[in-house]
């Protein structure tokens, strides 16, 4: 992911219900906000100008440069993650789309739209949104990949209880069902990006490995 340091960007950052998934990472808006606040940091240090919305919020934070505005967007996305955390639905709010739409408003010709999501929803609303606007706005997509592509389950045996715990089962998976798991999760993989391409936008990979080791992976 190379930033360019002549452009603005607005972050939009996915904290919908589906993102407080747990995996043994943590939640995926965890991951989002981390990721958001990585490339918060290299913006300042190329003194582009950034801005911040959080899904389902309304708040806009307008881009600006300086470290005074990196700091106002990791304390904004600290006081999002925190208010929505404990909550078990959506409050009314921006839809991914709108976001997007929401952001080209306040961007120029030129200027960058950075989504940080699972882009469970690629096509409708999206898909439209990303597609009007053309080549006017640089798309950009982070993806943040639930755990089922990610960490596949491996081969062994995994102790199960029924719904109401009374019985303990075990569940095998096997070579043939570990390598077909892999399959399909790289098949739902390919076709994320593809349809996020088609639609506009340019895709990357983040995840906690982005965090620990470097850049994600272009596609």
């Amino acid at each position: 992911f190379v930033a360019e340091s002549h452009l603005a960007r607005m972050f939009i950052v996915d904290m919908r219900p589906p993102l407080f998934f747990g995996t043994r990472h943590g939640p995926m808006a965890k991951t989002a906000a981390l990721v958001a606040a990585r490339f918060a940091w290299e913006a300042l240090s190329l003194h582009e100008p950034v801005g911040l919305i959080v899904v389902p919020m309304a708040e806009i934070i307008q881009p600006r440069r300086g470290k005074g505005q990196v700091i106002h967007l990791l304390q904004h996305l600290e006081t999002c993650y925190q208010v929505l955390v404990d909550r078990r639905e959506s409050p009314p709010g921006e839809t991914l789309a709108r976001a997007v739409e929401t952001a080209a408003a306040h961007l120029r010709r030129g200027d960058e739209i950075c989504a940080i999501s699972d882009f469970s929803e690629p096509d409708g609303p999206l898909a439209k949104a990303a597609a009007d606007l053309g080549d006017s706005r640089k798309l950009s997509a982070v993806i943040i990949e639930d755990a089922v592509l990610s960490d596949p389950v491996p081969t062994g045996l995994y102790p199960m209880r029924t719904a109401d715990g009374a019985d303990r089962h075990t569940a095998a998976v096997s070579n043939p069902g570990a390598r077909e798991q892999a399959r399909i999760a790289e098949d739902m993989r390919k076709s994320l990006h593809t349809k996020l391409a088609r639609s506009g936008w340019q895709t990357f990979t983040a995840g906690a490995h982005f965090l620990r080791v470097g850049r994600g992976t272009s596609t």
